[in-house]
């Protein structure tokens, strides 16, 4: 299905918005990809970006759930980002905030 969905795209010169909870098949769609949390836009870029730079602790931990270790890709991620949730107590940065320095 994502083959064809991908060749309809490209054959008819179209965008689409396409909804799924399923990561895998966002990151092989998409050209942007937007990851919400109750509603509320936490992130979004090209799948590669979002996936290699989360900016919050709930997007590093949502993309981090298509890997084989979950917890240990989320507080990998996190840390270099500075999101605090790698066991630190700092606070996440919030979405479209810039980190404290």
């Amino acid at each position: 299905m994502r083959v064809e969905l991908k060749r309809l795209q490209r054959e008819l010169g179209i965008a689409f918005i396409h909804v799924t909870h399923a990561q895998d098949e966002a990151m092989a769609l998409a050209d942007v990809v937007v990851v919400m949390n109750e509603g509320r836009i936490e992130q979004h870029g090209s799948p590669r970006e979002v996936f290699n730079h989360p900016r919050t602790e709930f997007v590093a931990r949502f993309m981090a759930a298509t890997t084989s270790s979950p917890s240990a890709a989320s507080v990998s991620r996190c840390a270099r980002i500075g999101c605090g949730c790698a066991g630190s107590t700092a606070t996440p940065t919030p979405a479209g905030a810039s980190p404290p320095s």
